[in-house]
C-alpha cells in the first residue's frame, strides 16, 4: 500500500464511504446488512487512515493502522460467510461474531504494541504471520460463500435478478479464495503484505470497486422505493387512474385496511390489482358486448370503453342490462400475466373514459 498514491486511496475511500454511509441509513435492517455494513466501514477505516497517515509522513503506522483495519474487517467477512453457510437461526443462536471481532482485535493490538521487541524475540516477523494467518480465514470464507452460490445456482428457483448478484457474488468469491490463497504463499514466502506489487493492487481496487457497485444496489432500491421511482410505485401510478374510477363505481370493493400488514408500493400495487379485477367481475352484468379480447389488436380500448360505461350506468343507478355480456376477462395464471392485462387497460383507460364521456354527452 505504500506504493500506492495516497490521492488514489483516498478517493476510492470517499467514494466507499459515501456508500457505507448510505447503508448504515438506508439498508440495516437484517444481521447480514448489519454485518456487511461493519465490513466494509472497517475497510473504508483502513483506505481513509492509511491515506491520511501516509500523507501526514508516518508511512509506517499507516501500514500498522492498514493491517489493523484488514483484520478487523476480516473477522466481519468470516461471520458474513458464516451467516451464509450456517443460516440465521445457528448464527445468533452460537453468537460468534463477538469472538471473531475479539480474536481480530487481539491480533490487531499486537501489530501497535512493540513491534521491534516481537521481531527481536521471534524467528519470523510477526505483522506477517498475523496477516498470514487473516489470509488463511478470508480463503475460508470464500470456499463458503461459494458453496452457497453454487447451492443457490442450483436449485433454479431464482429470478433473473437474483440469479444474476449470485453469479457476481460467485465471481467475486472465486476471486475471494484465489486472491488470498495467493497472498497467504507470497507473505509465507516473505513478500511485505503491504507491498503486494503493482498488478495485484490494481486488481484490488477494481474488485473493491465492484462490490461497493454490488452492495450499492439495495441501497439504491431502497431510495428509489421512497422517491416513488421504483418498478410497484411506477406501476402503481400507472394504475391508479383506472382504479379510481373503478373502486368511485363500485366502492364495495376496497379491501379494508390492514395495519399488520406492510405499506410498502409492493403491497399496494397488490391490493390495486386485487381490487381492480374485483370491480371488473362486479361491472360484467352491465357490458353488453361479447367476445372482446382486451390483449389483441384494439381489444384493450374497446374493453376499457365497456367498462367505462358500466362504471357510469352502475353509478347513475341504471338496472343491469337484460342481455349482459357472457364473455369477461380470463384471470391470468399467474401475477406477472395479471399485471401485464392490467396495465394494458390502463394504458389506454383516460382516453377510452374521455371517449366514453364524450360520446354520453354528445347522446
Amino acid at each position: 500500500m505504500n506504493s500506492v498514491p495516497g490521492s488514489l486511496v483516498l478517493a476510492i475511500a470517499a467514494f466507499g464511504a459515501i456508500v457505507t454511509a448510505g447503508r448504515w441509513w438506508l439498508v440495516s435492517d437484517t444481521n447480514l446488512d448489519r454485518v456487511v455494513n461493519r465490513l466494509w466501514s472497517w475497510e473504508i477505516c483502513g483506505f481513509l487512515v492509511h491515506g491520511i497517515v501516509s500523507a501526514a509522513g508516518f508511512p509506517n503506522l499507516a501500514r500498522q493502522l492498514f493491517m489493523c483495519c484488514g483484520l478487523m474487517a476480516g473477522a466481519a467477512a468470516y461471520g458474513f460467510a458464516r451467516l451464509l453457510f450456517e443460516g440465521k437461526a445457528r448464527y445468533q443462536g452460537r453468537r460468534r461474531q463477538s469472538r471473531y471481532d475479539t480474536l481480530a482485535a487481539v491480533a490487531a493490538g499486537t501489530l501497535l504494541l512493540a513491534e521491534p521487541a516481537r521481531n527481536y524475540l521471534l524467528p519470523f516477523d510477526w505483522s506477517s504471520a498475523v496477516w498470514a494467518g487473516s489470509g488463511v480465514f478470508t480463503t475460508i470464507s470464500g470456499l463458503m460463500i461459494l458453496r452457497v452460490c453454487a447451492r443457490d445456482l442450483r436449485t433454479g428457483d431464482l429470478t433473473t435478478r437474483e440469479m444474476m448478484l449470485d453469479l457476481a457474488l460467485l465471481v467475486l468469491s472465486i476471486y475471494w479464495t484465489v486472491g488470498s490463497a495467493i497472498s497467504v504463499v507470497r507473505t509465507v514466502a516473505g513478500v511485505p503484505p503491504t507491498e503486494p506489487g503493482v498488478v495485484w493492487v490494481t486488481v484490488t481496487f477494481a474488485s473493491f470497486f465492484l462490490v461497493t457497485l454490488l452492495i450499492s444496489i439495495p441501497m439504491v432500491n431502497v431510495l428509489l422505493t421512497r422517491v416513488g421511482w421504483d418498478r410497484a410505485s411506477r406501476h402503481c401510478r400507472r394504475l391508479g387512474p383506472m382504479w379510481h374510477d373503478l373502486t368511485a363505481a363500485v366502492p364495495e370493493v376496497v379491501l379494508p385496511h390492514d395495519d399488520s400488514a406492510r405499506d410498502d408500493s409492493a403491497y399496494r400495487r397488490y391490493r390495486m390489482t386485487v381490487e381492480i379485477w374485483d370491480a371488473m367481475l362486479q361491472l360484467r352484468p352491465y357490458m353488453q358486448e361479447t367476445g372482446v379480447r382486451p390483449m389483441f389488436g384494439d381489444g384493450a380500448k374497446r374493453y376499457a370503453q365497456m367498462m367505462a360505461r358500466a362504471g357510469h350506468a352502475k353509478v347513475r343507478g341504471a338496472l343491469p342490462a337484460s342481455k349482459p355480456g357472457a364473455w369477461a376477462v380470463p384471470r391470468p395464471p399467474d401475477r406477472s400475466a395479471e399485471l401485464r392485462t392490467l396495465l394494458a387497460l390502463a394504458r389506454v383507460w383516460p382516453a377510452a373514459r374521455t371517449r366514453v364521456q364524450q360520446d354520453i354527452r354528445a347522446s
